[in-house]
């Protein structure tokens, strides 16, 4: 009898395909030691899989769907590249040199926007970063963030009746708080640039890692559609939208912002790098800039942290 490699991704698979058995018959499929054994599922639960284990046997606490990473890539034009685990997808896109999507199960150090950390725990997340390339100068790719929030709200509103909204200047917002966000890196020349587009969305995450994060958080609610079958209508409805900013820059897309802001006509606390101030939040302007009103004055605001007063 062939044994697999006992490894992470292996073992992974396995827990969530049996989901509950005895560490001697991992050991038997495996062909190794408890030890060996511990070791690995020790890794896996720290990484977030949400297991509970005794001395004898471990039990998978909630149903976990792999990703399927062949039927993604049979769906989708450019490359598909997976790695089981990852500090971060768009770490892993600005190596690339051509269009193509990178997907993981787990980013041991996601990031988000100012810095912050984003949570990716094991097999409960969509994590993936897209790398493409464009014709024009990388001060021209001002407003892609916007663009991507939009794209990613309609796929959420295509299959799901949950009220979301869009918060400036690039996070999706549920009732109870944050369902996903979008990190926008971008190098180039006057001619050429490239961005990596990474979108994080909490898809299932257990309630006992979301309440861990410093900020309401909560998971999209889609019930008729799996992560990968969700991921599939996202990257080909992303490169449609892109297609439009190429072409038309926000013209189009920022009413679809507009019509699903968050903060709009609310009074928000603006913080920017050297002060703080209370305003009126109008709308997003052409280039994706934020337009506030500060007494008499409108301000836009490229950058900034803001939160309803």
């Amino acid at each position: 009898m062939a044994h697999q490699k006992l490894c992470l991704e292996s073992l992974f698979h396995y827990v969530v395909r049996r989901k509950e058995l005895s560490l001697n018959e991992i050991c038997c499929y495996f062909n190794t030691t408890i030890g060996d054994v511990k070791h690995i599922i020790k890794k896996l639960h720290t990484m977030g899989l949400p297991l509970t284990i005794d001395s004898n046997s471990i039990k998978l606490i909630k149903n976990i769907t792999p990703l399927d990473v062949n039927f993604i890539q049979s769906h989708y034009k450019n490359s598909i590249f997976y790695c089981f685990s990852t500090d971060s997808t768009n770490t892993l896109a600005k190596t690339s040199s051509q269009d193509a999507v990178f997907l993981t199960e787990q980013q041991m150090q996601g990031r988000g926007q100012h810095g912050k950390s984003w949570l990716t725990p094991l097999g409960q997340s969509i994590a993936l970063s897209l790398s493409h390339s464009f014709d024009f100068p990388l001060h021209s790719l001002s407003g892609l963030n916007i663009a991507v929030g939009v794209a990613v709200i309609q796929v959420i509103k295509q299959f799901s009746n949950q009220l979301v909204s869009l918060k400036w200047p690039n996070d999706i917002i549920g009732e109870s708080g944050k369902i996903a966000g979008i990190l926008i890196e971008a190098q180039g020349s006057k001619r050429h640039c490239k961005a990596c587009i990474g979108i994080g969305i909490n898809w299932d995450i257990a309630q006992g890692l979301l309440d861990t994060i410093n900020q309401p958080c909560m998971n999209v609610q889609i019930s008729t559609l799996n992560r990968s079958q969700f991921i599939v209508y996202l990257i080909n409805h992303i490169e449609k939208v892109i297609e439009e900013f190429k072409l038309n820059k926000l013209n189009n897309l920022m009413v679809q912002w507009n019509n699903l802001d968050l903060h709009a006509n609310k009074t928000i606390y603006v913080t920017e790098p050297t002060r703080s101030y209370q305003a009126t939040y109008m709308n997003i302007d052409c280039k994706g800039m934020l337009r506030v009103r500060l007494g008499q004055e409108i301000r836009l605001i490229s950058s900034a942290s803001i939160k309803i007063k």
